[in-house]
């Protein structure tokens, strides 16, 4: 590496590259989320029951890699097949927030992503 480069990133859920989408949530410890599979958790979350298993003994008790929550804290966690990284329904909706809040602060500047 180049001095001076940055290390490139990628989503720890899809593993498309810091420059293959257009926002990129970091959690503390080197887990990435791309604001397309935060849609794509919103789905599952919305649309998918809660699984019974859970929270059951033979769960490992694993934790969000953004806020640390464990399903025993009440949360719903989505895990990834590509790394062991997982993000729950309250950080999937804390990255909504942000995504949109800053949709709606960029739609007010005049000719920033509207020509």
């Amino acid at each position: 590496m180049m001095a001076g480069a940055q290390p490139q990133v990628e989503c720890s859920f899809c593993g498309k590259s810091q420059h293959q989408v257009w926002w990129l949530f970091a959690s503390n410890n080197g887990v990435y989320i791309c604001e397309e599979c935060v849609g794509v958790a919103q789905d599952i979350l919305t649309t998918a029951p809660p699984d019974a298993e859970d929270r059951s003994n033979g769960v490992p008790r694993v934790r969000c890699s953004f806020c640390a929550k464990s399903w025993d804290d009440s949360v719903r966690l989505i895990d990834t097949q590509l790394n062991p990284a997982y993000i729950c329904n309250e950080c999937i909706d804390r990255c909504r927030q942000i995504m949109d809040q800053k949709a709606l602060s960029a739609a007010r500047v005049p000719g920033w992503l509207n020509g």
